[in-house]
């Protein structure tokens, strides 16, 4: 018998409320955030009051009437609400009718509905775990004069800017069934204006105070629960807002009202893969709108430099336009929109008009020549470039750590110059640099496939091109592995206090101090400043040596006796320069962020101490070009700071949201359910096959767990995940590409790679048998 019960608004731990069920547990989390909650208590199936106790209970949050509601843990997850599922009994207002309405709602468990829910969602739970999780909860009922729900992100147009509201008069149990039609309201977070207002058949409207209120609302209820909500809400006759229920939305139709948008390259560890910070979006949206201008025009595919509208953030997330992408490589015979797509894994429905073609003709190839001769001009001018930075670098790397050495010992005004010359004098120029590398690898890498294709058909063989971009000599990923190993065997060999240990410890971070766990994420630490991680790392790296060294030469030799073009292995040569220098080029990208991050956080520490921020990371939620005008001294605008505020709670609420890889114009979102069979389809990038256990890890922390000889299934990797793979048989990602880095580690461990399969981590459980075949990118699940 249990009866002790547990009321909402108590201080409970986390393990106890996560057994209330989605309704009660998601009330009273946001007790924390000051909202108005109806007092409650909560009945599970081991509970056995009296009448007198139940009596009692009710009159401790109030009184009647009350409401009586289910509140299962199967509902109100991300991909199920079980929304209508469950019994809910408003305005009772007796002892005997409270029991009933309890009685039913633990009865609801077992209806025909809620299975037939489980059997359409793929959830499987036996009927006795159904019953031990299933929780009534009993609230004070509140009268209203207007109830309503909220959308913290328009689920309709897929504008993550703006509130949708609905309300009807009364009750909300009048919306929900959809017997009438409800005012309807769109609302700007932001700007705080109405951007669209219906008026339902009761004829309700709400205020602009109540539309702020409910939205600033919505917002807190949002970054509490790191993905958008639909909320439940009423008013009552004093004008107070309550909240009712919060639960994720389910299902989202991405927006429309934008060109063709995509985060392919954005992902893996980049600012695509997770929620990005405003200051590093304006980072990359800088250089990027810059370099690719320039690059475009200077290689005559546009005729006018454009310095915007090449990148755009929604959902918290950097996209790249493969709209205005597209509109310049029209100029190239031969051009194919749906080979450009296939190769980046955009989806498009190209409709009744099909996908673009570009024509090879007279006048196509005419108008390409002046490109064509300025194409490789560009090639020759960026290979000098990247030698002269080459030796360059060095140098200007060295004078900015020297400078960042005692900065704190700046004033405000010397430190603020310094941050200015920091960002053009070394950021900037380091960064375009290194994404002016990017396109010209990009597209010498599509030039040297259009080749192997051309003689793959002549002469009727298979080129192995993952073996022909194994053993790459200076890949960042790589040393850090082989210095990583050292560690690891100094550990084992002489005990991590020894000498030799920490001596070893001390060259790795003197080599490799500005890499991280996600090195385009300005708010988690490099390596240089959390040394503890280093030594995590070392304590369950394997240690094991890199798979076969000699593929690529193997490959080489196999290949001189079947083809004999001498432009294939000039071009070869000329690739796997491109690909070395490329990552030689993301070194120093890295290395520059080391810089920049230490630089952001005393500036961050100057503007705490002035009070012109309530935390010292807040400068994060800046952009780059508004520190760059402000001055330290003096007191931030109070519209600057609001604009701070949104973008924190805007970072919080869109944290966990499963976002789309591409949107707008004709683009489409992969279903979860595209499965052929028992077969999913992704990017073949480490050659091989190999069967044996899944192990699902989506965090570092999950990834400790991860066993030898497992197939590692994950969202990305960053470079402190190079220790799990080198435990693991096979990986699988839901992003990347050829060179990333579960690719490169993979490639050198001679282990199997399938990247960029949409949704792996939802699609495979731990524990579930599986062949990853990494030549042709397939993965079967075999039990």
């Amino acid at each position: 018998m249990q009866n002790k019960l547990n009321y909402l608004l108590d201080e409970h731990q986390e393990d106890t409320i996560s057994n209330w069920g989605g309704k009660a547990r998601n009330l009273n989390l946001l007790r924390q955030l000051e909202l108005n909650i109806p007092n409650g208590f909560i009945l599970n199936p081991q509970s056995d009051l009296t009448d007198d106790q139940l009596d009692q209970a009710i009159k401790n949050i109030g009184g009647y009437p009350i409401a009586v509601r289910s509140s299962g843990a199967f509902e109100d997850m991300e991909g199920a609400s079980f929304a209508g599922l469950y019994e809910t009994f408003l305005e009772i207002d007796n002892l005997d009718a409270a029991k009933e309405a309890i009685k039913k709602c633990f009865e609801s468990i077992s209806g025909q509905r809620v299975h037939d829910y489980l059997k359409l969602k793929k959830i499987e739970v036996s009927d006795e775990e159904l019953k031990t999780k299933m929780n009534v909860l009993v609230q004070k009922m509140i009268s209203p004069k207007i109830s309503g729900v909220a959308f913290t992100l328009d689920p309709i147009e897929g504008k993550e800017e703006q509130l949708l509201l609905e309300c009807v008069e009364g009750l909300g149990e009048r919306l929900v069934s959809g017997e009438i039609t409800p005012s309807r309201y769109r609302f700007h977070y932001e700007d705080k204006k109405i951007l669209q207002k219906e008026i339902g058949q009761d004829s309700i409207e709400l205020n602009n105070q109540q539309l702020e209120l409910l939205s600033d609302c919505a917002l807190k209820i949002q970054a509490n629960f790191h993905h958008p909500q639909d909320i439940e809400w009423c008013i009552d006759s004093e004008n107070k807002v309550w909240i009712l229920q919060s639960r994720p939305i389910t299902h989202i139709s991405w927006r429309k009202d934008v060109e063709e948008l995509t985060n392919a390259d954005f992902k893996d560890g980049g600012i695509s893969a997770r929620v990005c910070t405003p200051y590093m979006y304006s980072l990359y949206k800088w250089c990027l709108n810059e370099s690719m201008g320039t690059y475009f025009a200077k290689i005559g595919l546009t005729k006018d430099y454009l310095s915007d509208g090449w990148m755009f953030m929604h959902y918290g997330r950097g996209y790249w336009s493969a709209s205005r992408v597209k509109e310049s490589l029209k100029n190239i015979p031969g051009w194919s929109e749906q080979e450009f797509d296939q190769d980046l894994g955009i989806q498009k429905n190209y409709g009744s008009e099909g996908p673009i073609k570009v024509p090879t003709n007279v006048k196509t190839v005419a108008k390409a020549i002046p490109i064509l001769y300025l194409l490789n001009k560009e090639y020759k001018d960026n290979k000098t470039m990247i030698k002269n930075f080459i030796s360059e670098f060095p140098a200007l790397d060295q004078k900015w750590k020297s400078k960042i050495k005692n900065i704190s010992e700046l004033s405000d005004n010397e430190f603020d110059q310094l941050f200015h010359n920091m960002i053009i004098d070394y950021y900037l120029r380091t960064e375009k640099n290194y994404f002016r590398t990017i396109y010209n690898n990009s597209n010498f890498q599509s030039d040297f496939k259009t080749l192997i294709e051309k003689l793959e058909k002549k002469h009727e063989a298979k080129i192995n091109t993952l073996a022909l971009m194994s053993n790459l000599e200076g890949v960042s990923h790589l040393e850090i592995q082989h210095d990583l190993n050292r560690l690891t065997k100094a550990i084992n060999k002489y005990g991590e206090d020894s000498n030799v240990a920490k001596d070893t410890f001390n060259q790795f971070i003197h080599k490799h101090y500005h890499h991280g766990d996600a090195e385009l994420d300005l708010l988690v630490p490099r390596w240089g400043e959390a040394h503890e991680r280093v030594w995590e790392m070392a304590r369950i790296n394997p240690a094991i040596s890199t798979g076969d060294e000699n593929i690529y030469l193997k490959e080489l030799n196999r290949l001189k006796d079947i083809i004999k073009d001498r432009k294939f292995y000039k071009m070869l040569e000329k690739s796997r320069w491109y690909l070395t220098h490329r990552e030689k080029m993301r070194e120093f990208s890295t290395r520059a962020y080391y810089v920049v991050r230490l630089m952001t956080l005393e500036l961050g520490k100057r503007l705490f101490q002035r009070q012109n921020v309530s935390d010292e990371k807040d400068v994060f939620f800046f952009t780059v070009k508004e520190l760059l005008e402000i001055n330290i001294e003096k007191s931030i605008s109070d519209d600057l700071k609001e604009k701070i505020i949104f973008r924190k709670l805007m970072y919080q609420g869109l944290r966990d949201l499963t976002a789309p890889n591409e949107f707008g114009g004709k683009l489409k979102q992969v279903s979860d359910s595209q499965l052929e069979g028992n077969q999913l389809k992704g990017v073949p990038c480490s050659s091989g096959t190999y069967t044996g256990i899944a192990h699902v890890a989506t965090t570092f922390e999950e990834a400790a767990h991860v066993k030898e000889g497992e197939i590692l299934i994950t969202k990305f990797t960053d470079p402190g995940w190079t220790p799990t793979l080198g435990r693991v048989n096979a990986v699988i990602t839901e992003v990347g590409g050829i060179l990333s880095h579960a690719a490169v580690i993979s490639r050198e461990y001679g282990i199997p790679a399938v990247l960029n399969v949409t949704n792996i981590t939802k699609k495979i459980k731990t524990g579930q048998k599986i062949t990853v075949d990494g030549d042709n990118g397939v993965i079967t699940i075999e039990e």
